[in-house]
Parts: C-alpha cells; structure tokens; sequence
C-alpha cells in the first residue's frame, strides 16, 4: 500500500438514524449508510490516487480515538503509524462509529465512476487537491518490524473465530464477563488483529443479561421437565383450606390448568364442597349447567369412557384440562356425601392422568374427608393475612386429627401474596410450614384480577405468577 495522505483530514460519525455524517476539512457530507461513505471516501482515494486517512471515534471503548486508512480499493486497514488519542465524548444525538460499520460488504466492488461536479461533494473537493508531482520520486518508508503487520480489515462475514475450546462453556460467570470483547470497535479488533482488548461497559451489561436469561431458560426447561415426568399410574391431588375465599379455587383451577398445558390434556379439576361453590362462575362458560350432582345421580349408567362424560364436564380450552363443578346453592345435595366421592373419584380415575379436587371449608364433612382419604397429595392454601394463618394451621391440625398425617408430608404450601405483601408474617407462614415437615412453600405475586372474583383468563397472568404455579405443579409433581 502506498503511503497514506495526511490531508484531507475525514472524520466519520453514525447518527441516532445511522445515517452517516462525513467530514472532509470541515465540509459535511451525510450518506444512508457507513459502507455508502466508505465507498466514497474510496473514491476520493482513487481520485488522489492514494490512500486517505479516516479517524473513527468510539466513546464506549477504553481507546475512544482510532485511525484507519482507507485504500484506493475501498479497502480499510488500521493506521499504526499514528498513536491515539484521547477525545471527550460527543454530544447526545449520534453515536461513534464501530469498525463492523466501517467494514466494506464483501460483495461490494470498487466502481470506476465518474466524478460528479458537485461542489459539496467529496469527490469534487478531492480534484481541488493537487496530485503529488509524478516526477518527484516517493520518499520509501522505513519498514516496520513484522510483528507490527497487521492485517487488512475483513466484512464481519468473512472473518468468524470459533469459541475457543474450553472458554465461555466452562468459565464461570465473572471470568465469563471479563473475557475479550467480541462486540463493537474492540471486539473488531480481537476478530482482526487477534487483540485481547477487555469489553466495554455496555457489552459486561450485554453479558450479564444473556446470561441471566440463559439461566433463566434452564431453570424454566429444568421445571417443565418436573411437571412433565411420567407418573406410574393416576394420581389425585387434594387443595385444602379451612377458610371461605382462601384461595383454593384460585389454586385449583391454575394448577389444573398448568398441568394441562404443560402435561398436555388429561387433567380434571373437580370441585367437592358441601356449599356453594365458584369454580363454575370464573371457569370458561359452557352451553350446560350439570354438575357433579348430576354425575352422581347418573353414575350406574356410565361406563370408563370419556364420551360419556361430556354431558358433565366442562372444557377450559388453551388450558387443556376439564372442570367438573359443583352443584349451586338451593340444590338437593343429599347425595353428595363421602360414599358417592369415593364412588365418582374411582370411575373418573380410569379417565384422567391427573385429578385435582378443590375441597369445601369444613373439615366435618365427609365429602372433605373423602377428597383427603383419596388424595395422593395435598395442597394447602393460605393469603398472607393474618386470618388465612390461622385456619391454615386449623387445617393442618384437622389433617392429622383425620388420620392423614402422614400425607402432609407429601404436599406443598401456596401463599398468595396480598397488595401489602407483609414480609415478616410471610416469613413466619414458611417457618411454620417447614416444622410441620410440608415439602415446600410457593408464593405467588399478588394479581388484582385474581383477587376480584373474576373469571381466570390464564393468558393475563403476570409471567411472575406463571412461574409460581410452574414451581408448585413441579414441587407437586415431585411427591407423585
């Protein structure tokens, strides 16, 4: 390459649109794009018939100022006769340029075109230039030392390094984040000039993010993987808690509906209470008012298929599991006891995978105790209240007075938070649940449209409460 002209001086900026503003000896010229200056600032090095010099800046960079020299075929090369310089940043409203801008496309040609007689143009102040005189022989730079050589600049599609082996898979996250850069000027120039330069503030950020949601992934892929193991044979999951509006439907209906989405179908939510329940009111509507009365009433005429039951059951759709509610208040519930539980519990058995039953507010009842006896785990359900604390240890307490406390055990605590989100009490329901040997406690963010006695719309969730009801149907899935 032929030594590279000192003057014109060019200075390129990348505004906020990236368009690209060319200075060439305080005239500006502006272009759609870096490699549109590029190309014609190579122009005007084929005009001069030399090398020009370009100094990009890059204000993120521990080496704000750099020079390049741009041959007469486009071409970029890094200036290492000129030593950098430090500059203060730029005002906001444009950004430095990076060398992957500055970069020629691989495809692009030099063109022999005609120089426009545009005053303004960059072209045009080039032939107001004088060519160096032909006569006069070029003074012949003193070599420099080979390991000073460096390479021509390459578009970043012709030049890709492998991760070298052993490095960002095996380092840990902080010796991750210290690693050369890869991104902007200094990653440039580690890919070209095999540099080690450190990454920039905003790449460790970059870095930190994706891994934060690299790990985030895992541990989501790890969770689905719980709920999804197979299980052995069908198993029942009971939701307790003494208390009237206690969150048991709620809890209920939505780690129906995680199973189903997750598991993929095969999932029944069936409300057992001796009153009046809700699950039929916030479920998905259906064109039917059936309930689990009248699959007890009709029972001696149902065989182990699921066609017979879509009379009764009631579809929740993209949740992919069915609800089986219970009948409204004024209904003769006479035969809603424990014995006809017991009996309706063994025949849907035989038709889904996994049964959640969501229980009624008196540890008397037999219907209760039936859903407990059947269960294969349990769920208890508490609002961080004061309130809800106390009947939850009621409900604990009715548990082992029933016989079943072995079971407890085998079950899982959700705590939903309220608006206040009392931390102390909270920590006080976990130290609790811990000395009676339950398995794990769940909390999930406060949601105002749960707490409203609205009908659940499981796409409206925060990501946050999705992640709650994956945990606990893992947690779940576990004691199964």
């Amino acid at each position: 390459m032929a030594e590279a002209l000192d003057r014109p001086v060019y200075e390129a900026t990348i505004q906020d649109d990236d368009t690209v503003q060319v200075t060439r000896d305080g005239v500006v010229n502006e272009y759609a794009s870096m490699n549109d200056a590029i190309a014609a600032i190579g122009r005007d090095a084929r005009a001069l018939h030399r090398p020009v010099k370009l100094t990009a800046i890059d204000p993120h960079s521990d080496q704000p100022q750099t020079r390049f020299i741009v041959d007469v075929d486009g071409s970029v090369d890094l200036d290492t006769s000129a030593s950098t310089k430090t500059r203060g940043k730029r005002s906001a409203g444009s950004r430095a340029v990076s060398l992957d801008d500055l970069a020629p496309s691989a495809t692009q040609e030099p063109e022999d075109t005609e120089v426009p007689d545009t005053p303004q143009s960059l072209e045009a102040a080039a032939e107001e230039t004088p060519r160096p005189d032909s006569s006069v022989p070029e003074p012949h730079p003193a070599p420099e030392p080979a390991e000073q050589k460096t390479p021509p600049v390459q578009h970043r599609d012709e030049h890709r390094s492998a991760t070298p082996r052993g490095s960002a898979e095996d380092a840990s996250p902080a010796a991750r984040s210290e690693e050369p850069a890869t991104e902007g000027f200094a990653g440039w120039c580690n890919r070209t000039l095999n540099m080690s330069l450190p990454p920039s503030a905003q790449e460790r950020q970059h870095r930190a993010q994706k891994l934060d949601a690299d790990q985030r992934k895992v541990a989501e892929r790890h969770v689905r993987q719980r709920i999804q193991r197979p299980l052995e044979s069908h198993r029942t999951i009971a939701v307790v808690q003494l208390k009237g509006g206690g969150g048991k439907t709620t809890t209920a209906y939505h780690l129906a509906a995680t199973y189903g989405r997750i598991r993929g179908g095969n999932v029944l939510a069936m409300e057992i209470n001796e009153n009046q329940g809700t699950l039929a009111e916030r479920s998905h509507p259906v064109q039917h008012e059936r309930t689990t009365l009248d699959l007890i009433r009709n029972l001696d005429s149902l065989n182990r298929r699921v066609s017979d039951l879509v009379r009764f059951i009631r579809p929740q759709g993209d949740d992919r599991f069915h609800v089986l509610a219970a009948p409204p208040e004024g209904t003769d519930r006479s035969r809603v006891d424990g014995t006809s539980v017991k009996a309706a519990h063994e025949l849907l058995q035989a038709l889904y995978g996994i049964m959640i039953m969501d229980t009624g507010n008196s540890a008397q009842a037999s219907t209760w105790k039936a859903a407990v006896e059947v269960s294969d785990a349990l769920v208890f359900v508490a609002h961080n209240r004061e309130d809800d604390f106390d009947l939850l240890r009621a409900t604990v307490k009715a548990v082992r007075e029933a016989g079943y406390g072995a079971k407890i055990q085998h079950s899982v605590l959700v705590v939903i938070n309220t608006a206040t989100n009392n931390e102390q009490r909270l920590e006080r329901i976990t130290d609790y649940a811990n000395s009676e040997n339950i398995t794990g406690t769940v909390v999930v963010p406060f949601e105002p449209a749960l707490q409203e006695g609205e009908a659940f719309t499981y796409d409206d969730l925060n990501p946050g409460t999705v992640t709650a009801y994956n945990e606990a149907a893992a947690l779940l899935t576990d004691q199964l």
